[in-house]
This record gives structure tokens, C-alpha cells and sequence, in this order.
């Protein structure tokens, strides 16, 4: 358990770990989440190759099928074999992060990290007065005149925690009565960060990694003149890229 005396907290809540039950029982959800977005790739991919067989939405088509006939110089087996080495590349890739960062399919340490998060709201709100200073503005002052000013709006829920977010700045050492040795409001931040913020943060990573990875592998092929002609088909010598225009439903 954590303890730290300096800053007033209580022993952080103790937790036990649980499997997750899996969304399919013969399959974990990690090795689900490498296998979801082929699925659905080829799921809208066949779709608008349905699409395009059955003739539908024709007016709104960008080539008709006879270009497709007469600029296409690459065959299907070709483009399946494309599609298919990028997506082995992709799952490989994922394989080896859950390997590597030991992915594992638990919960029960929800109100653990919300403390853990709470703490380092408590620490980070210690340093508000330091950075008050450096802009010329005395925390203490402000304080005050942010007390006076909350507690005059009412006895509203959202008044109270203002009420309450001032007074820990007043009296950083405020502790008694608060859950775990937290003010009320530190502990809604907290929450904020871990339901919310981090979760969208490591998101938003996710995608950027999943993106860039693309984008670099294919700056790489244009770069290096052996990737160039090693991973192109080798019937023509034009890049494969350049052979495939205009491009099937299913390749992008």
C-alpha cells in the first residue's frame, strides 16, 4: 500500500484483480482487438464490392467499369497479396506489443487508480502557488477573494466544491473527513483523468501509431530503391501503386 505522510493521505484503497469475462469465450479480447479491424476492412470492402458488382448508386461512381478494364494493369491476385502482407505486418505488430507490454484481461483496481491519480492532482496542485508567483499573483490573495466571491452564489452543489477547491489552496494540509485524505474535488478530477482524459489520450496514440506507421512504410518503399523493387510485383516496371488506377472497392 501506498503511504505518504507529507502530503496527508490515508492508505489508498486495497484491490483485487479479476479476469475480465470475454466477449467470446474461445477468444481473448486482446487477440479480438487485433482481429476486429480486418474483419470489419473486409466487411465494408466486400460490401462495396457487392456495391459495385450489382451496378448500385451508379451515378455517383468516380470510374466506370470500362476504365477499370483498360487502366488497370495490375491483377486481383496482386492487390490481395498487398492487402494481405499490410494487414500480416499490422496483427504481427500487435502480437508483439501485447507480448511485449504483457497485456492481460483484469479490472478491480478502478478506485486504486483514481487515488493514485487523486495524489498526483494533490501534488501538482501544490505547486499552484509556485506558479502563481511567477506571473506576479500572490495565491493567497486570490484565494480570498475567490472564497468570498463562490460563497456568495449559494449553497449549490457546484458552489461547495469551488468553496472546497479554494479552501485546499487556503489550507494545503486539509484532510480530515475527505475520502482517502482527498478534497471531494480532487477526487471528481481524478475520476475526470482516468474515466475520460486518459483513456482518450492513449486513444489518440494509439491512432497516431496505427496511422504513421503506414505512412513511413510507404515514404520508406519511395526512399529506398531496394523496397522500392522488393516489394513491388516485379511483372512491370512501373510501381505497383502506379499500375493500380483506378483502384478496387476493396483496395484503398
Amino acid at each position: 500500500m501506498l503511504n505518504d505522510t507529507s502530503t496527508h493521505f490515508t492508505a489508498f484503497p486495497s484491490y483485487t484483480l479479476e479476469p475480465v469475462p470475454r466477449i467470446l469465450p474461445w477468444l481473448s479480447d486482446f487477440h479480438l482487438s487485433l482481429v476486429l479491424p480486418v474483419a470489419a476492412y473486409w466487411f465494408m470492402s466486400l460490401l462495396f464490392f457487392f456495391i459495385d458488382k450489382k451496378d448500385y448508386f451508379s451515378q455517383y461512381r468516380l470510374h466506370t467499369p470500362e476504365e477499370f478494364k483498360q487502366r488497370n494493369r495490375v491483377t486481383v491476385a496482386e492487390v490481395l497479396r498487398s492487402v494481405l502482407f499490410q494487414q500480416a505486418i499490422q496483427t504481427a505488430l500487435g502480437l508483439f506489443l501485447g507480448w511485449a507490454m504483457d497485456a492481460g484481461d483484469f479490472y478491480g483496481r478502478d478506485d486504486y487508480e483514481v487515488a493514485v491519480w487523486a495524489a498526483r492532482v494533490r501534488k501538482g496542485r501544490y505547486a499552484l502557488p509556485w506558479v502563481f508567483a511567477l506571473v506576479g499573483i500572490d495565491a493567497t490573495t486570490l484565494g480570498h477573494q475567490l472564497q468570498i466571491h463562490t460563497r456568495s452564489l449559494g449553497d449549490s452543489g457546484s458552489t461547495k466544491m469551488a468553496v472546497s477547491l479554494v479552501e485546499s489552496i487556503l489550507h494545503p494540509h486539509l484532510g480530515d473527513g475527505l475520502t482517502y485524505g482527498f478534497a471531494p474535488w480532487e477526487i471528481w478530477v481524478a475520476k475526470l483523468i482516468y474515466w475520460f482524459l486518459e483513456p482518450a489520450a492513449r486513444f489518440g496514440i494509439a491512432i497516431m501509431f496505427s496511422d504513421s506507421w503506414q505512412y513511413f512504410w510507404h515514404r520508406a518503399m519511395h526512399s529506398n530503391k531496394w523496397m522500392y523493387r522488393a516489394f513491388f510485383p516485379p511483372s512491370s516496371h512501373l510501381p505497383f501503386i502506379r499500375r493500380l488506377s483506378p483502384s478496387f472497392t476493396w483496395y484503398g
